[in-house]
């Protein structure tokens, strides 16, 4: 097994270097970290290209190989298995449908997000507004979004997390997941430091 994952890892780097200008390009082998397991008739793997920051989710099922690439280098997007239940993670990132496929019937998918209201208020009170909410709506992923990657992925419970802006005192809870529920009906938490929850969901 070990020797399969480990060229899966090669197929992969070669899969996230074919990327081009719309995903990370790693350059050389990677020799980070590489998380994988058997999940619902598929191999899901998470891989780290050590040195260049770059993290990307992969899995294998009857359709093939599949790489998800995040959009924002030096990030951390990865799945976690538990006996109680599936996570996904999935740090900084622009609008990525690819995670919703490898996010599919997890029991709880933790997801950063932005609510464009308050970047607008942020960016207009900034010397260089302009240049920060390009760089922040490439980098992040608006609520609304959010909610379209928790309905594609069909995940049963939906964690808010990293919230862009974090420090605009006029957002509230209903703020951050209203346009969330546009396209998610599941269930939808807000995250708060230390917060804990318990698998099974």
């Amino acid at each position: 097994m070990s020797t399969y994952l480990t060229s899966l890892l090669v197929c992969v780097t070669v899969a996230l270097t074919a990327c081009g200008s719309n995903g990370p390009q790693p350059a050389g082998a990677p020799n980070g970290k590489l998380v994988s397991t058997i999940y619902q008739g598929r191999i899901l793997v998470g891989i780290e290209a050590a040195g260049v920051g770059t993290i990307a989710l992969a899995y294998i099922d009857t359709g093939g190989l599949h790489v998800v690439p995040m959009a924002h280098d030096g990030t951390l997007a990865h799945p976690a298995w538990a006996p109680d239940g599936t996570i996904v993670f999935s740090s900084d990132t622009n609008y990525n449908p690819k995670l919703a496929e490898f996010a599919k019937d997890a029991d709880v998918l933790v997801h950063e997000c932005l609510y464009v209201p308050a970047v607008d208020r942020l960016v207009n009170k900034t010397k260089n507004g302009a240049t920060l909410k390009k760089h922040l709506l490439e980098s992040h992923t608006t609520t609304e979004d959010v909610g379209r990657i928790a309905a594609a992925a069909d995940v049963k419970v939906l964690v808010m997390s990293h919230f862009v802006p974090g420090d605009d005192p006029l957002v509230t809870d209903d703020n951050w997941t209203e346009d969330v529920k546009k396209n998610y009906s599941g269930r939808i938490i807000v995250a708060k430091d230390l917060m804990e929850l318990k698998l099974p969901v």
